[in-house]
């Protein structure tokens, strides 16, 4: 979509009309129907468009202890549909954006919501063994899901960077002219998120979205701490997978 104010391309969105803690559990379970059916690819598009579902609800400032808890709990129980390898990556998104919602409340004189970060790594913790909704079958996934699933499994990392960056500009961009709006940071956050989703398969594909991650980090951190958090455990998450590439790492401070 093209802002004809900025002279901008603003992401629309593969994320459009996301839902809450029920929906995210919903779209998991039903990336485990289509794995059991051997169809892979939509699986993938599944799991990514729920762990993106759960990663908003946690980084939404939860107006009541109702709503954050709501979302912790149903984060809680998308872990268990996801497997070793993105529980862990996703588990610790989770803990950083719950943790920085705790930091944002006690700098702002509030107290901190009774349930804070457990450990979501899957050795314990919290998670629930079931959501308490049935298991979806393959055959009844809605077509307009399927289509989603497969936006969300085809969308690369080279467009992802790009949507962020383009986000992100859009809002500087407004920024400067007075007219920053809910809807352009909304556009950011689900750029930036989409970022997050999947660990780094490689030390080559670590480096390639790096100096983005960085970019959005730098810019945010102070406006949108939650988004912060989790592109600072990302970055860390990867650096910790694939280290050795001799380039500081200027996430403290």
């Amino acid at each position: 979509m093209f802002d004809e104010t900025t002279g901008r391309t603003v992401h629309a969105g593969r994320w459009a009309g996301h839902g809450g803690a029920d929906e995210a559990i919903r779209h998991a379970e039903a990336s485990s129907a289509l794995a059991a059916r051997d169809q892979f690819v939509l699986a993938r598009g599944a799991r990514r468009v729920a762990v993106w579902i759960a990663l908003r609800a946690i980084t939404r400032p939860s107006r009541t202890e109702q709503e954050h808890d709501a979302a912790s709990s149903g984060s809680d129980a998308l872990l268990h549909h996801l497997d070793a390898w993105h529980r862990a990556h996703v588990g610790a998104l989770l803990e950083a954006a719950s943790w920085a919602q705790a930091e944002r409340r006690v700098r702002t004189g509030l107290r901190p919501y009774r349930t804070l970060p457990s450990d979501r790594r899957g050795d314990g913790g919290r998670i629930r063994p079931t959501s308490g909704v049935p298991v979806a079958r393959s055959e009844d996934v809605p077509p307009d899901d399927l289509e989603r699933y497969w936006a969300a499994a085809l969308a690369d990392v080279s467009s992802s960077l790009s949507a962020a960056i383009d986000a992100l500009g859009n809002v500087l961009a407004l920024g400067e002219l007075g007219l920053a709006t809910e809807d352009a940071w909304a556009a950011f956050e689900a750029a930036t998120i989409e970022l997050c989703l999947e660990p780094a398969a490689s030390l080559a594909d670590r480096l390639h979205s790096r100096r983005v991650l960085l970019i959005v980090w730098k810019t945010v951190r102070r406006r949108r701490p939650l988004i912060a958090a989790l592109l600072r455990r990302k970055l860390s998450l990867d650096r910790g997978r694939w280290p050795g590439s001799g380039l500081a790492e200027p996430l403290d401070g």
